[in-house]
């Protein structure tokens, strides 16, 4: 079994891991949630595209029903 002191030093460097992947941990989090930058070729396209691809973006699936067997 560890002691106070080794248990308590394991915490630290998880921690430390944790903070150092912070960055990286929002970031994939953001994509997972949608929330990406947009990359735009030039400035004057980002402003003439960009706020209607923000506001109106979609993945363009159709939903299909499911049909389910009372069997």
């Amino acid at each position: 079994m560890a002691t106070l002191g080794e248990a308590l030093q394991l915490v630290s460097l998880l921690e430390s891991e944790l903070i150092r992947r912070q960055t990286e941990i929002d970031q994939n989090n953001d994509y997972y949630r949608g929330k990406q930058p947009l990359k735009f070729a030039s400035d004057d396209f980002a402003k003439f595209h960009g706020a209607a691809t923000r506001t109106s973006a979609t993945t363009g699936c159709k939903s299909w029903p499911i049909h389910r067997s009372s069997g």
